[in-house]
């Protein structure tokens, strides 16, 4: 019995591999609201758009409410990704955050691959120039959600605590991403139940930790996201439209 889950884990984990063709879920608009002490503090926007071999992944976040009061500064993530019709993968190709006003942690990275799936990475953030050479696949902060949705579109039969690893271009270096999967979940937003896929990712010494829900109804875009600092609840975010662009 031990050898029979053995080989499913594995199977599951051959899946969930690189090697397998990456597919991104048909271009869609999600809108969501983002909380903080049961209080509408940011309204946000995930757009992924396809242009011939171009895949455009953004986020945009803007102050709600009384928080608009204290702050109107936007907050911009642009992904770009290229399809390689000859190699049959899709590659980051660029990546910018950026704030008007508090933009001291604005970045900015450009991605040039060669033959050999080694990437020369070289840009900026703050004021920190960036210039790295990473081999294999790699994602930013804001795609790394697309490979997530991706791996659990695939996989079949996943254990309760295996863990999804990413590496991931965040600031000025490379770091990983450790999403564990806990489960399947019903829940109900609005008028609308979903059948989702829970998982957690823990920061680190930092102390915070994400869950999200991803829907399978939706291409498990995510639904629901919750951040813990120290164990306590300190913002969370809930789909509230989604629209599915068709080519």
């Amino acid at each position: 019995m031990r050898t029979l889950t053995h080989l499913l884990v594995a199977l599951t984990l051959l899946l969930c591999s690189p090697s397998y063709a990456f597919k991104l879920p048909e271009d869609f608009l999600a809108e969501y609201r983002l909380e903080k002490y049961n209080t509408t503090v940011a309204e946000m926007t995930l757009q992924l758009t396809t242009h011939n071999q171009q895949y455009v992944y953004k986020s945009i976040t803007n102050p709600y409410g009384l928080a608009s009061m204290f702050s109107r500064d936007e907050a911009k993530e642009t992904s770009t990704l290229v399809h390689d019709k000859n190699r049959h993968k899709i590659y980051l190709h660029a990546y910018e955050f950026a704030r008007k006003k508090n933009n001291k942690r604005n970045m900015r990275v450009d991605l040039d691959w060669s033959e050999q799936d080694m990437a020369i990475i070289s840009g900026y953030y703050g004021d920190t120039k960036i210039k790295l050479q990473h081999q294999g696949i790699l994602w930013d902060r804001l795609t790394v959600q697309l490979a997530l949705m991706d791996d659990i579109r695939r996989s079949v039969d996943i254990p309760t605590g295996h863990v999804f690893n990413y590496k991931v271009i965040d600031k000025d270096r490379i770091s990983d991403y450790h999403f564990s999967y806990e489960g399947r979940q019903h829940i109900r937003l609005s008028k609308n139940q979903y059948n989702t896929y829970k998982l957690k990712r823990d920061h680190g010494s930092n102390g915070r930790v994400t869950i999200l829900w991803l829907a399978k109804e939706l291409d498990f875009v995510p639904v629901k996201v919750e951040q813990f600092k120290k164990g306590k609840l300190h913002i969370s975010m809930e789909l509230a439209n989604f629209t599915r662009y068709k080519p």
